[in-house]
């Protein structure tokens, strides 16, 4: 699978915690080429970074890890959301010349991620910026 994911070998020592480890095999299965790489990235937020990635690519991606976790039926009680377990996913991609840094697409994927989660969940929204040569 050629993917580097040093967070998620760890065991997740809590019942709760296993709905995240199963997400993070799900994150894992997903990035296939070198290169790529999934990631713990806050108590329950996960980050995927697909470089020199379309959006179409991406957002097939993450099809897939929707598609993949909602087949496990992970049981996500006491949720008032959503049960089985889900996943909101903010994508964001960038076409540039331009420089531009880390923090500054990570800011457009989170904003993505926060109107998934806004317009109800288990779903995933996409934001992409395309840079003027200077910007």
């Amino acid at each position: 699978m050629g993917s580097r994911c040093p967070v998620f070998p760890r065991t997740f020592p809590s019942t709760g915690d296993r709905g995240l480890t199963a997400i993070a095999q799900v994150l894992t299965q997903g990035v296939q080429r070198p290169g790529d790489l999934a990631d713990r990235y806050g108590g329950e937020e996960f980050i995927l970074i697909l470089p020199r990635t379309s959006l179409r690519t991406a957002t097939y991606v993450c099809q897939l890890i929707l598609h993949q976790l909602k087949d496990l039926q992970i049981p996500h009680q006491g949720s008032q959301v959503n049960d089985p377990l889900t996943l909101s996913i903010g994508i964001a991609t960038v076409v540039s010349q331009a420089t531009f840094t880390s923090t500054w697409l990570l800011g457009r994927a989170d904003t993505a991620l926060y109107q998934a989660k806004a317009q109800g969940r288990n779903r995933m929204i996409a934001s992409t910026e395309v840079l003027p040569k200077g910007y």
